[in-house]
């Protein structure tokens, strides 16, 4: 969804981010718009759990169920990247609060993709949602079955994923015309 994001964007219309904080970010970021996780999911994420190798993770999920979600190369290489300067500290969460110590809480989560969002000029709607969002309506525009695309973003019920396949745009309109046409 995001791969190809451009390193240098976590720099843009202000200072450079210190390069610790760039990497951490740059993880965070792509492996929540390529995964489509919960910020909860990413403050929870611990190191054993990820599988950088296959681009996957075993993530918490809402409700307590665990469950495999991919990501791409883009992200695969920031994450390794990351784990590569990432602080030696006492305990496996794959991202650190910002003080350095313990591990992100999901409103750090939160903190980080908005302060991303805002250093980038980006407005509303800019969190981590919105990544999550940005997932299943991609799948939906890229005519992903609504079964697989549940699946992906973890919604226990297929009403959920509905929703995003009720925003349609001219193209998926265009679309239809040409198969009948």
């Amino acid at each position: 969804v995001c791969s190809g994001l451009p390193f240098h964007a976590l720099s843009v219309k202000t200072s450079p981010l210190p390069i610790i904080t760039k990497h951490s970010y740059y993880a965070l970021l792509l492996f929540i718009a390529e995964s489509g996780c919960r910020r909860a999911a990413c403050a929870k994420l611990r190191i054993k759990d990820l599988d950088i190798e296959h681009r996957t993770a075993m993530i918490d999920s809402k409700g307590g169920k665990r469950r495999r979600v991919v990501f791409g190369d883009a992200c695969a290489e920031a994450l390794e990247v990351w784990l590569g300067v990432r602080p030696n500290v006492d305990h496996d969460y794959v991202f650190v609060s910002q003080k350095g110590k313990g591990p992100l809480s999901a409103k750090g989560v939160s903190n980080v993709i908005y302060s991303l969002a805002k250093r980038a000029g980006i407005e509303r709607p800019r969190g981590p949602h919105a990544l999550r969002h940005r997932v299943g309506l991609t799948m939906a525009r890229k005519h992903v079955g609504v079964r697989l695309a549940q699946e992906y973003m973890g919604h226990s019920s297929p009403e959920t994923t509905y929703k995003y396949y009720q925003i349609g745009d001219e193209s998926d309109l265009r679309d239809i015309a040409n198969l009948l046409g």
